[in-house]
């Protein structure tokens, strides 16, 4: 698959009720996908592989998992609208049903910290390096 387009109807539509969206491309240089804002009803949200336009969070008031792999394009996530670690302490302490954020091979944001002396075997972030990290992602 080299393109999504059009997936933002299905996504987008007040009616549906999926709980979760996963798009993945095999494609080598990555599958285009649209600007998608995600409705009230998804819970889990996975991007691999992705030339992504923009990516809209303001309504997706059920996130609480989200994994994003090698995706170009997105240079920011705004958290903030989301239930991302805002449940019962129980639930989100449980492994299985906790809350969970996973961002790798990020290129715009690994290029910014590397300028800033980070190193992948680095146990500490310093202040400028979480800065960039919620510049990029947002607010936890």
């Amino acid at each position: 698959m080299t393109n999504f387009e059009g997936i933002q109807y299905i996504i987008q539509n007040p009616y549906w009720e999926g709980a979760a969206v996963a798009l993945y491309s095999a494609a080598q240089s990555g599958a285009n996908m649209p600007s998608v804002k995600l409705g009230k009803y998804v819970t889990n949200l996975v991007l691999n592989n992705l030339n992504v336009r923009s990516l809209d969070l303001s309504n997706a008031g059920s996130l609480f998992v989200l994994n994003i792999g090698t995706v170009a394009g997105l240079s920011t996530l705004d958290l903030t609208h989301t239930i991302w670690g805002q449940r019962e302490k129980e639930i989100e302490a449980e492994e299985s049903k906790g809350s969970y954020l996973i961002v790798y091979d990020c290129p715009s944001l690994m290029m910014e910290l590397e300028t800033v002396g980070y190193h992948r075997s680095q146990k500490l972030l310093t202040s400028r390096q979480v800065s960039l990290i919620v510049r990029h992602l947002g607010d936890p």
